[in-house]
């Protein structure tokens, strides 16, 4: 898993990706890290707002929580392969992210 840090910016974490299969975003606990106090707003094809009622966030992950899409789940196509974009409430929280890929596609 690659380490991201979220910051108070939006980030474009992954771009679209027409071969990509599944993806896990995860929140390191402030247990692990005592910095990692925020909360990371993500979402799919969509720019996250760092408020609790931005209606472009698909999710709202405090430290620990993680996020995971993958095709074989039944997610419409965009919810896996488009850009995932994430925000936070409080700068440099550090996070892990990992991407599958399908070599066929």
């Amino acid at each position: 898993m690659a380490k991201v840090f979220v910051s108070t910016l939006v980030k474009q974490l992954l771009p679209p990706n027409p071969k990509r299969i599944g993806w896990e975003f995860q929140f390191i606990p402030s247990s692990i890290l005592a910095g990692n106090t925020g909360i990371v707003f993500l979402s799919v094809d969509k720019i996250p707002k760092a408020d609790a009622g931005g209606e472009n966030n698909e999710a709202i992950l405090n430290a620990g929580a993680g996020m995971t899409r993958k095709l074989s789940e039944g997610d419409p196509p965009v919810e896996v392969q488009g850009a995932v974009w994430a925000i936070s409430d409080t700068a440099d929280q550090q996070c892990t992210l990992k991407e599958w890929i399908d070599p066929v596609l």
